[in-house]
């Protein structure tokens, strides 16, 4: 499997704690940018949710 750079560049972030408006202002997205990226790599990983999908990307070292 595997992630496009900018969900590897969002889940990141998301393990950072960051919101995605936060993430957004940082990339200089909109926010239904960077939580269609978020959704994209929840989908891909087969995660419940963000924060599984953050501990998933971590275990599988894509972050």
């Amino acid at each position: 499997m595997t992630l496009t750079p900018r969900e590897t560049e969002c889940l990141a972030l998301v393990s950072q704690g960051l919101t995605s408006d936060e993430i957004a202002g940082r990339l200089n997205l909109s926010r239904y940018t960077v939580d269609n990226h978020i959704a994209a790599a929840v989908d891909k990983l087969q995660a419940m949710n963000r924060t599984h999908a953050v501990a998933k990307s971590i275990v599988l070292g894509l972050i």
